[in-house]
């Protein structure tokens, strides 16, 4: 597995544009800034993301 990273607010919301349906809750959070994320990039943008906050709430491949 490759190195983690903190994504940036619009790096969360152009990951959750790619699935709106699936990712609805995570681009909510993102927007109200709650919680924290934690990333793994790839070749075009973010592979997956994970919202660390009173729920874990993974999507994505990695």
């Amino acid at each position: 597995m490759g190195e983690l990273l903190e994504p940036r607010l619009e790096q969360i919301l152009a990951f959750c544009a790619r699935e709106p349906v699936e990712r609805v809750f995570l681009e909510d959070v993102a927007r109200r800034g709650l919680g924290r994320f934690v990333a793994a990039p790839g070749d075009d943008g973010l592979a997956a993301l994970c919202h660390l906050g009173a729920n874990v709430v993974p999507a994505g491949e990695g």
